[in-house]
């Protein structure tokens, strides 16, 4: 599986000796924020057997099959866990002798080729493939002396070339991450900042390295200064302007990005973000009222069924014939309907504070409503006729219509969740 020596990537799936399975990627884009445990330079992820897609591979992908796809170290994992409980199984002992000795003279290959090369750069493959040729010659390491037998396993002690490309690839990434920072701009420092992270992790009391990671991570946000600007011609107050600046955009966990709504002489701001009012609309308080009448049926006795000539009917003992009598309740109902509306529309406009000047990039439509609505009715009549939405209806006491103020208090309540929605999808931007 040869490989260029910048431009790789190789997955694998292994199982540690806790029986969890990691899965390895040589090389990931890298964006400054980790999740997962980082070694050398990877990002490694352990998932627990439970988790159904990993279920899939191990449980119904054969070791048979792993190698035919020459995915060796998926082969010698599932051969070698089939071996510990059954030694004598021949084709799995057929199987782990091809995969493991294919996957030592690949990765013996690539270090050849890598040691031959002479580069800088390639000490964390480096050290990754002395890593994988320990873990391998671990995973084998348990089975029995007759196993190791025939597949001509041999103890190799890789300590001494993976210490030595351990430093030697911390080494380097300082270097390298030293030279962006001296770049002085913030996507260099993000790029410093993920080389000093991944030389923390190879050599944790590396001289000098917790001050580096401090300076590349305070030099790798980019700030931005959120305000707004009423050009409605309109009136707001400061509650509403107050409100909306609490909108804690901090909270919202976005990625080397540091939010201000209220500026700070002492930094200069890389970005602005203008919420711009352009139009508040506020509906007249609207009062509508409507009549009309509910009945219902209801049991009122007994009357006596009648024949055709107005004769009291008989069953077949000459017993009265009765039937249930009805009757009819009824109620008057006015319904009130009270109603009113704020809308606030604008726009959120991206600006870039190049060399002084704020240059716009994007404008992206905002727009938000708050609704009062109250409905009430009194009733007149029999409150038995009524039913239960309506009866409900007449238990409440009237409400004030809200004030324009508190109208646009509520607004703005929404108008904080949009711009939340768009800044989400937009903070790409302001990076």
């Amino acid at each position: 599986m040869s490989k260029s020596l910048s431009n790789y990537t190789v997955w694998e799936i292994r199982i540690d000796p806790k029986n969890d399975i990691m899965i390895n990627s040589d090389r990931l884009k890298r964006n400054g924020s980790y999740k997962g445990k980082l070694i050398n330079g990877t990002i490694m992820k352990r998932v627990l057997l439970f988790f159904p897609l990993l279920i899939v591979l191990l449980s119904c992908i054969s070791s048979r099959k792993m190698l035919e796809l020459r995915h060796y170290d998926g082969a010698v994992a599932k051969s070698a866990q089939a071996l510990m409980k059954n030694p004598d199984n021949q084709k799995e002992i057929d199987v782990l002798a091809q995969a493991y000795n294919l996957a030592n003279d690949e990765d013996r290959q690539r270090l050849k080729f890598l040691m031959q090369s002479g580069e800088p750069q390639v000490w964390e493959e480096i050290y990754e493939r002395y890593m994988r040729l320990e873990n391998r010659q671990d995973l084998v390491k348990p089975l029995s002396t007759s196993i190791k037998q025939r597949i001509n396993y041999t103890y190799v002690d890789y300590d001494k070339d993976i210490i030595e490309s351990k430093r030697k690839a911390a080494e380097f990434l300082f270097s390298k991450g030293e030279s962006l920072l001296a770049k002085g701009d913030r996507f260099n420092s993000r790029q410093a900042y993920d080389r000093f992270i991944r030389v923390k992790h190879y050599l944790p009391s590396f001289n000098g390295i917790d001050e580096k990671i401090s300076d590349a991570y305070a030099k790798s946000f980019s700030h931005v200064l959120f305000q707004i600007r009423n050009n409605s011609g309109k009136r707001l107050s400061h509650a509403f302007e107050e409100d909306l600046l609490k909108i804690g955009l901090q909270d919202q966990g976005y990625e080397w990005i540091v939010f201000d709504t209220w500026p700070d002489p002492r930094i200069r701001y890389d970005f602005t973000i203008t919420l711009n009012i352009r139009k508040i609309d506020i509906s007249p308080e609207l009062s509508t009222s409507a009549q009309f009448e509910e009945t219902k049926e209801v049991e009122d006795g007994l009357e006596y069924v009648l024949d055709a000539n107005g004769n009291v009917q008989k069953d077949s003992l000459g017993n009265d014939i009765k039937k249930i009598k009805y009757k009819t309740l009824r109620c008057t109902v006015i319904r009130f309907s009270l109603g009113k509306s704020a809308t606030v529309d604008g726009t959120l406009d991206f600006l870039d504070n190049d060399g002084g000047q704020l240059i716009k990039i994007k404008s992206e439509p905002i727009s938000a409503e708050s609704k009062f609505d109250f409905v009430y009715a009194l009733a007149k009549g029999n409150k038995e006729a009524l039913s239960e939405e309506t009866r409900r209806l007449t238990t409440l006491t009237i409400a004030p219509f809200p004030s324009d103020d508190q109208m646009l208090l509520q607004a703005a309540d929404r108008l904080k969740q949009y711009t939340f929605e768009v800044l989400r999808a937009n903070q790409h931007l302001v990076q």
